[in-house]
């Protein structure tokens, strides 16, 4: 498994940043950043190899922002840290638009 997930996140933060925090662990592959609406952002890092992922447990605990990271292996199936779809347009989303004049 080459994957992290960060969790508790700042909603501050941005690629770039993670890519700083974590490069220093390995190469990474790709970075996904999930941001929902409010404070509870979070992301998942793939690392070129295991080793590296492992490495950046780490940084669990550690202070980024004013907030405490929780750095774990990402699971490949159910519970908390699901990688999601690499494939953007596997994704689907609603979007609930209210207050609106009846037409």
């Amino acid at each position: 498994m080459s994957t992290i997930h960060v969790a508790n996140l700042s909603p501050a933060i941005h690629g770039d940043m993670l890519r700083s925090i974590f490069a220093h662990f390995g190469p990474i592959a790709d970075i996904r950043l999930i941001s929902g609406q409010g404070p509870a952002s979070y992301a998942f890092v793939e690392f070129s190899t295991s080793d590296a992922a492992v490495k950046a447990l780490a940084m669990s605990g550690s202070e980024f922002d004013g907030r405490a990271l929780r750095v774990e292996l990402a699971n490949q199936k159910g519970g908390g840290g699901a990688v999601p779809p690499a494939n953007p347009q596997a994704l689907s989303a609603e979007l609930f638009v209210g207050g609106l004049a009846p037409s």
